[in-house]
């Protein structure tokens, strides 16, 4: 129930405080765009629409909205890499993905199509930490966080808290794997999910 609990808008609200977050407007009407400069919209959940298909994030133009759908728009990031970040309670395992190799914003438009060689990244120890006390107030002890780098400088997008891990450290040079598993075999209390995120 992470998820739902722990929703797109909280996750925004709460980054502010620890990331960068770029401009973002939740509408269903047909008004002037909020942004100057181009934007995207992104899906709230990970859950399929009709016909099984993915919503995936995507530049658009406001004047080309329905404005009967509610539209979930972010103001689009320049950016050079995806940077992903594997959290295993207090644990980072990060990794790059160059945006040159793909076309759009979305990387996952081509899985299953294209090979994405995710390159290891080294974390600073300030983002680390601010990641560590991102997760520790939102009572996560497990997630996968999704941000976009540009000129340096790492950009929050979300964090997924079932998000897939596997297929970035398969030869298990990181570790990622065994830090999940040793949790998952690891009796430990479990921390109590505080009142304003129930």
């Amino acid at each position: 129930g992470a998820e739902r609990r722990f929703g797109k808008l909280m996750q925004l609200r709460l980054a502010k405080d620890y990331f960068l977050v770029a401009d973002w407007l939740f509408t269903k009407q047909d008004s002037s765009p909020l942004f100057n400069g181009p934007h995207v919209t992104k899906g709230f959940a990970a859950e399929f629409l009709g016909d099984n298909k993915n919503f995936y994030t995507r530049s658009v133009k406001s004047e080309t909205l329905d404005p009967a759908y509610p539209w979930f728009l972010q103001s689009e990031i320049d950016a050079s890499h995806d940077l992903t970040v594997v959290y295993v309670a207090g644990r980072c395992f990060a990794f790059t993905l160059d945006r040159k190799l793909f076309e759009g914003v979305d990387w996952r438009v081509d899985i299953n199509r294209v090979e994405h060689p995710w390159a290891d990244y080294e974390l600073g120890p300030d983002l680390t930490r601010r990641i560590c006390a991102f997760m520790d107030e939102a009572r996560l002890s497990y997630g996968r966080l999704d941000f976009l780098l540009k000129d340096g400088e790492a950009w929050f997008l979300e964090v997924n808290p079932t998000g897939q891990y596997a297929w970035l450290d398969q030869s298990g040079r990181q570790g990622m794997m065994a830090a999940v598993i040793e949790e998952l075999t690891t009796d430990t209390p479990k921390k109590p999910i505080p009142r304003i995120l129930q």
